[in-house]
């Protein structure tokens, strides 16, 4: 089989759920003689070699993989200015066979095509790597989460809010101090729980500290977040103002599902959007973001908008990659911001072109 190919290496990039703001941090790497290495940007690194009759099997299933993604119309931007897109992150796979030929892939993370079993659960497995992004960005060993939310005060910083999650019970608890010390507990037990890890809160690349020397205003919110089991077995830390400047990636996405599982949001700060949410109301100096998708169910990107009255379900007209291509995209959400508040480095950002009166479906149909 591995002398039919003619594969000499597969290597795999990730840029992990932090997207562009990162660029790529792991990459693993696997060769004919059976050698699967791998290494991260914060130095850690691991290799085994594996039988042939495995290797062959990965080598070949990688190649079911990129042939896949090449043959999709839409093509993940890696912009030259080192930019990525999404801000979830992507992969990049490279195959070099034995003659010196070269193919390349890559695509969103999350996404693993060809409706059989993950070639990132057989890599991972391998290596006994639970941490490696890989293609699909799971991390199969988050067994649970705490946060705790305090509030800044005369003297020490007081807990009023303690979310846990146990994605092995399957279990979430909420508990709510009033002033007076009072405590309110919303729990449930579903195993649809499961579907909140699935969000990439728990991705700490660069994550956030609260700095002990810094002088916080009275009456601020922060939060400590604590996860168990992630990365390896090892407990990850943030900390941290309770903003959306501060929080992990995702978060709002994650909190509104979790709003789902416990309605409390009129009591809870956790739960209050406005602290950690996309601004809906605009103000002086704001610019405006659309987060707009190529296609049904794919990607977001995110475009700066200079045009008024754009609405999520507008098609409108954008540039994609280096050469500025113009496509159809439909706004999935308008928001609004300074230049910190931009997903992505905001000089990297493109512009909106232009709005679609009708969707371009109907305009071809009406031609």
């Amino acid at each position: 089989m591995g002398k039919k190919l003619g594969i000499k290496s597969v290597t795999i990039r990730s840029t992990g759920g932090e997207g562009a703001r990162t660029g790529f941090i792991e990459k693993v790497k696997m060769k004919k003689n059976g050698k699967i290495s791998a290494l991260k940007k914060d130095g850690k690194k691991s290799s085994v070699h594996v039988g042939k009759q495995k290797i062959h099997f990965l080598l070949e299933y990688s190649e079911e993989i990129l042939l896949h993604y090449r043959s999709l119309p839409g093509k993940v931007e890696i912009s030259p200015d080192g930019f990525v897109r999404p801000a979830d992150g992507i992969w990049e796979m490279k195959i070099v066979y034995e003659d010196g030929r070269v193919l390349r892939a890559s695509y969103a993370i999350g996404w693993e095509g060809c409706g059989a079993p993950p070639l990132s659960r057989f890599i991972r497995r391998a290596l006994k790597r639970d941490d490696l992004f890989l293609l699909d960005g799971e991390d199969v060993d988050l067994t649970g989460l705490t946060v705790h939310l305090f509030r800044t005060g005369g003297g020490r910083p007081a807990a009023f809010e303690l979310l846990s999650i146990d994605f092995i019970r399957e279990r979430v608890k909420l508990d709510v101090y009033d002033e007076q010390g009072r405590k309110i507990t919303v729990s449930l037990q579903n195993g649809a729980i499961e579907s909140l890890r699935k969000y990439p809160v728990y991705r700490l690349e660069n994550p956030a500290v609260i700095d002990p020397d810094e002088t916080y205003p009275e009456g601020s919110v922060l939060y400590y977040l604590t996860l168990e089991g992630a990365s390896g077995g090892k407990a990850d830390v943030a900390s941290g103002r309770y903003d959306r400047a501060h929080l992990p990636r995702k978060w709002g996405n994650f909190m509104k599902v979790l709003s789902v599982f416990l309605p409390i949001s009129s009591y809870s700060m956790l739960l209050d959007k406005s602290l950690y949410g996309k601004r809906t109301e605009k103000r002086e100096g704001d610019y405006t973001y659309c987060d707009v998708s190529y296609e049904e169910g794919g990607s977001l990107y995110c475009y700066l908008c200079d045009i008024d009255e754009v609405h999520p379900g507008d098609y409108v007209r954008v540039p994609v990659g280096p050469d500025y291509n113009e496509i159809a995209a439909r706004v999935e959400d308008v928001y609004y911001g300074t230049k910190e508040d931009a997903p992505y480095p905001f000089h990297g950002l493109k512009h909106i072109l232009g709005v679609y009166v009708k969707a371009p479906r109907d305009e071809e149909e009406g031609d």
